[in-house]
């Protein structure tokens, strides 16, 4: 079993922790089912950060910490998650449901990626959200540990290509002259705002645009997928970005009726206040067709 290629492995794992995490990969990969497999390399992907590496969580990225002193336990530490896994799974087995799930890979802007599925009931996702926190970069040691790549670029070119990508090739590509609006939808639903970011520093007016035209992108992917009766929810969370404020709970809202002419916002539920800064939300975005128009009440 190779070491996975991070830069500076050590700064991420003690070395008697790189060594038990290596001995259980090999462990989980010789089981025969694939199934079974990815069931407890799920469950190692669940402690790796921060149970089992030299780092905190903070607000917006990775914090090396020296863990030197800690107690941590590979095995202990990934045996009770999996229990836990298997618990849940068993009380799930035991509510009789008939509903089997299954993962496809694809880009949820690219309508072709949508082709297999004949219609679409619902849609319940929560997007990266408009402050510049990459999930790719953040996410760096699950994706050497578990092989998922082996160089820095590969993981730039995958945050390339996310909503609200913004580490590596997506800042450099940010960097680059002057982002507009996808269509009127999307620069009315903005109501300036990325103009008066654009007065201050160009590139996160860039990235502002970018983020609600890939959103609009996606929407234009969903919509010949979506049933007559299909629902919507979207959780989003609303960012300060050089001093202006970004809605992002309404500006979707807005897209998303602009985008989809049949369809209304029901609701928009500010469930949830972020300590990150003032007046910073966390909103689930509730849309279903037709219907009369509604106002956009915030609770």
């Amino acid at each position: 079993m190779s070491i996975p290629p991070i830069h500076n492995i050590h700064r991420w794992w003690r070395s008697d922790v790189l060594k038990d995490m290596l001995v259980l990969k090999a462990s989980i990969r010789r089981e025969s089912s694939p199934e079974f497999v990815a069931f407890f390399e799920l469950a190692l992907a669940a402690v790796l950060v921060p149970d089992l590496s030299n780092v905190t969580l903070g607000r917006l990225q990775l914090h090396f910490i020296n863990k030197d002193n800690a107690v941590m336990d590979v095995w202990d530490t990934f045996q009770r998650h999996a229990a836990k896994m298997l618990d849940d799974l068993t009380a799930l087995n035991n509510e009789n449901t008939a509903t089997t799930g299954v993962i496809k890979h694809g880009d949820a802007t690219v309508r072709e990626d949508f082709n297999e599925f004949s219609e679409i009931d619902a849609i319940i996702t929560s997007p990266p959200y408009p402050n510049r926190y990459s999930y790719v970069w953040n996410t760096r040691p699950h994706l050497y540990m578990l092989d998922m790549i082996t160089v820095a670029k590969v993981a730039a070119d995958i945050d390339r290509k996310t909503i609200g990508g913004t580490w590596g090739t997506a800042t450099s590509e940010l960097g680059k002259g002057v982002f507009s609006p996808l269509n009127d939808v999307v620069e009315a639903a903005l109501d300036f705002v990325h103009l008066k970011i654009a007065m201050q520093d160009q590139l996160m007016a860039n990235y502002v645009v970018h983020y609600f035209n890939r959103l609009a992108k996606h929407l234009i992917a969903i919509g010949p997928k979506l049933k007559s009766d299909a629902k919507l929810a979207y959780v989003v969370g609303n960012s300060w970005i050089k001093g202006e404020y970004v809605a992002t709970d309404i500006i979707l809202a807005k897209i998303i009726e602009g985008m989809l002419p049949d369809f209304r916002i029901k609701r928009l539920h500010r469930f949830r206040h972020r300590h990150s800064g003032k007046k910073l939300y966390e909103t689930i975005i509730y849309a279903t067709r037709a219907g009369p128009m509604s106002e956009m009440h915030l609770n």
